[in-house]
């Protein structure tokens, strides 16, 4: 492990910086470098601080586009101290070491979701010097540690009292890993943007590039023998993911499954009425829909075959009332795998916890999400592949 004598600290995302810095630079003495915004935020709250221009000679050029391009930086970053050669060419180049670099990037996604945002303006929100400078140290973490978000400052903080100023090799290499995830999903974000500026009537391009970041190990895959865990796409802004668990076991691959079809039934008739589905193994076994009652709707779902409906996933589009739970708990004492509904009353969720195996899952408003939910593309894993389609947002024809 090496001592962090010197970082680089330039953020577009400032939310914790300037605790994280103090501590860097009262509790370890680190030397701070910094440009832009972020200078500015750490001069007004009296952190010392060197400016990139200063310590490069080279001034800032093009508005801001040119910052840290520059040998000083990219080489302070990139030589291996442990290589004699590179160590030389520093000295001879007077290239000090740079030992952190704690930067986040242009929020380029958050940019073009604006409706209104012009073709110049999303250019100019793609990073380039913060990429630069983060895949670098991400190369080189032995060498460098790189912070690429403000959820990890605790954990540097934590690090550094716990090793003498120090970052373990693992941490290192963990934060060097999400650099390229987080590379990968910028990059396939601008790809996607690009495309479909230019070809807005051509839904399902050339190229897809999909990253996923996992949400959960399941206890096995559809058998027993096959390892499972579920991940949600990164640049789809709902999910399955959006849903809150509060009781029962861990949700498992074949669970998934079945939520993911119970919920897009739910999907195509939204908040309207009382609607209940019951599925099993994504077959549903009973659809209701109910004007005036929650419990009529339950009752008649359950009455088209009570007992597919048995180990069941059921889901509802209105608040679970205690009612219901009473029905399904006590009155029918019917087996559930799954119960989800927006919300629950808080007697409903009292009788419903009774029941230790039961996974109780609120999804919220992600019903009022239908719109940008059917932008979404749907993709089913195929052998070496995938098929992909627009979900089906047609309206359900209601007689």
């Amino acid at each position: 492990m090496k001592k962090i004598e010197r970082a680089i600290v330039s953020v577009f995302d400032k939310s914790g910086v300037l605790d994280f810095v103090k501590v860097l630079t009262t509790d370890f003495g680190v030397e701070i470098l910094s440009t832009g915004g972020t200078g500015r935020l750490l001069e007004q709250n009296g952190i010392k601080f060197t400016q990139i221009s200063e310590y490069t000679k080279s001034p800032e050029m093009f508005n801001g586009r040119v910052k840290t391009l520059h040998p000083k930086i990219e080489g302070g970053i990139l030589y291996r101290r442990e290589i004699d050669k590179d160590v030389e060419d520093a000295q001879k180049y007077n290239i000090p070491s740079i030992d952190m670099v704690v930067c986040n990037l242009y929020q380029f996604k958050e940019a073009i979701s604006k409706p209104d945002i012009t073709i110049e303006e999303a250019l100019e929100m793609i990073d380039i010097g913060g990429p630069t400078m983060i895949r670098a140290a991400a190369k080189n973490f032995p060498d460098v540690v790189v912070v690429p978000n403000s959820k990890y400052y605790d954990e540097i903080i934590g690090e550094l009292r716990e090793n003498q100023g120090q970052i373990s090799d693992k941490i290192r290499a963990s934060l060097a890993q999400d650099v390229f995830v987080i590379m990968a999903d910028y990059n396939a974000a601008i790809a996607k943007y690009l495309q479909s500026y230019y070809n807005p009537n051509v839904l399902m391009g050339i190229n897809l590039v999909k990253v996923y970041e996992k949400v959960q190990d399941c206890r096995y895959g559809e058998n027993w023998d096959q390892a499972a865990a579920y991940y949600r796409d990164l640049s789809c802004k709902h999910g399955l993911h959006d849903m809150k668990q509060l009781g029962g076991k861990a949700i498992s691959f074949n669970n998934y499954l079945d939520i993911d079809a119970c919920f897009q039934m739910l999907l195509d008739l939204g908040r309207e009425n009382h609607t209940t589905a019951i599925l099993k193994h994504t077959s549903p076994n009973g659809m209701a829909v109910d004007k005036k009652s929650q419990l009529n709707s339950i009752q008649m779902a359950f009455s088209c075959d009570p007992m597919s409906a048995f180990g069941g996933i059921w889901g509802v589009n209105q608040e679970l009332t205690k009612e219901v739970a009473d029905f399904i708990v006590n009155k029918e004492k019917i087996f559930v795998e799954v119960l989800m509904a927006p919300s629950f009353e808080s007697e409903a969720l009292e009788i419903l916890k009774t029941k230790k195996n039961l996974r109780i899952l609120e999804y919220g408003d992600l019903l009022d999400k239908r719109e940008e939910i059917y932008k979404q593309l749907e993709i089913r894993a195929t052998l070496g592949g995938a098929v992909v389609q627009e979900y089906d947002h047609k309206h359900v024809i209601k007689e």
